[in-house]
C-alpha cells in the first residue's frame, strides 16, 4: 500500500492502488485540513513515520522561491509603474491612478482595466468588512491572477502566501 502525505499538516494517509496499477480517484486533498497532498513512503522503522522522497522535497521548494520570485518581480514592477504615473499625471488619484497604471503596464483599455479594479474590490474591499480599495490590494490580484493563469496546468494554487511579499514592497497608504 502506497501513502501520502499533507504538505500542510503531515498527516500521513494509505492510498490503495487500483488493480491495474493506476491511481484510484481522489481529490487530493487532506480530511483534516484540506491541504495538498504529496506522495510519501513509510520509514524503515516501521513506526508508521512518513519521509518524503528527497526529490519532492526539493519540487516543493523550488516551486515557493518561484513563487516568492514572481511576486517580488511583478510588486517591484507594479510600483515604478505607480511611481511612473504619479509623477506624469499628478491630479490622477485613487481608482483612476490605479486605472491608468493598469492600462499603460498591460495595455489594456479603460474598461478592462475597470474589470481588472472591480475585481480586485470583490475579492479584498467587501469581505469580511467594507473598505476602500487600496493600491497594495490591486497589485495582490494582479501578482495571484498573472501566476495562475501562467501556471494554468497546476490547478492546485499558489504553496505561499504572496500578500506578504506584496506587503513587504508595495507602502501600506498607496
Amino acid at each position: 500500500m502506497r501513502h501520502v502525505r499533507c504538505t500542510h499538516c503531515l498527516r500521513a494517509l494509505p492510498m490503495p492502488f487500483a488493480i491495474d496499477g493506476t491511481l484510484p480517484t481522489w481529490a487530493g486533498r487532506c480530511d483534516s485540513c484540506s491541504g495538498p497532498l504529496e506522495p510519501a513512503r513509510v520509514g524503515r522503522a516501521g513506526n508508521g513515520c512518513v519521509g518524503t522522497p528527497i526529490r519532492l522535497r526539493l519540487v516543493y521548494g523550488v516551486r515557493v522561491v518561484a513563487e516568492m520570485w514572481h511576486a517580488w518581480r511583478r510588486s517591484h514592477e507594479m510600483l515604478r509603474w505607480y511611481q511612473r504615473v504619479s509623477v506624469e499625471e499628478p491630479q490622477l488619484t485613487g481608482g483612476s491612478l490605479y486605472e491608468q497604471v493598469i492600462v499603460r503596464r498591460s495595455g489594456l483599455d479603460i474598461e478592462a482595466a475597470s474589470g481588472v479594479l472591480r475585481r480586485a474590490r470583490q475579492s479584498f474591499c467587501e469581505w469580511p468588512s467594507p473598505r476602500k480599495l487600496r493600491y497594495r490590494d490591486v497589485v495582490h490580484y494582479i501578482v495571484v491572477d498573472e501566476y495562475m493563469r501562467s501556471h494554468l496546468a497546476d490547478f492546485r494554487g499558489t504553496y505561499t502566501n504572496m500578500l506578504r511579499v506584496v506587503a513587504s514592497i508595495i507602502p501600506y497608504h498607496l
